[in-house]
């Protein structure tokens, strides 16, 4: 799929592979937010559905609002590229492939690995590593560039 034709969701670039959830059924499935105001506070999120497959939600940033579902145990990579990425954020503080991503189906959890030199934080204190994947649970915070751009996992 090339640049000219790929569907653009403001300026968030977003492959085939990855497919937003219909704003209808993010609207009917928002149930009290309150225990999510637990994970981040100073965030805005809502619970994603739990179908066996993962889940990546913008918090903050380009990708704010935006829900894209995961195949499980292949890895989306986010960044700046539109050639090397799944979920392309147009930042110029976010290297060409950033981070990576895969939902491990079998346990249930994330496998989220940094492919920049750049810091990646997650919301349980762990910086992640450029040589291994450090393992999340469903509803880590991953900080792609500290405040600015924030995406939840499923």
């Amino acid at each position: 799929m090339d640049a000219a034709s790929s569907p653009t969701i403001s300026s968030v670039q977003i492959t085939k592979r990855m497919t937003p959830m219909p704003q209808a059924v993010r609207e009917a499935e928002r149930p009290e937010k309150a225990a999510e105001k637990e994970l981040a506070p100073e965030l805005e999120c809502f619970p994603m559905q739990y179908d066996g497959s993962g889940h990546i939600q913008g918090v903050r940033g380009q990708l704010s609002g935006q829900d894209f579902v995961m195949q499980p145990d292949a890895e989306v990579i986010l960044g700046n590229s539109l050639e090397l990425c799944d979920i392309v954020v147009t930042h110029s503080g976010i290297s060409r492939r950033h981070c990576g991503v895969r939902y491990d189906s079998l346990i249930g959890q994330y496998r989220v690995i940094a492919y920049t030199s750049q810091p990646i934080k997650m919301s349980n204190g762990k910086i992640l590593r450029t040589d291994s994947y450090t393992l999340a649970r469903p509803g880590t915070m991953v900080y792609l560039l500290g405040d600015e751009e924030v995406i939840r996992l499923g």
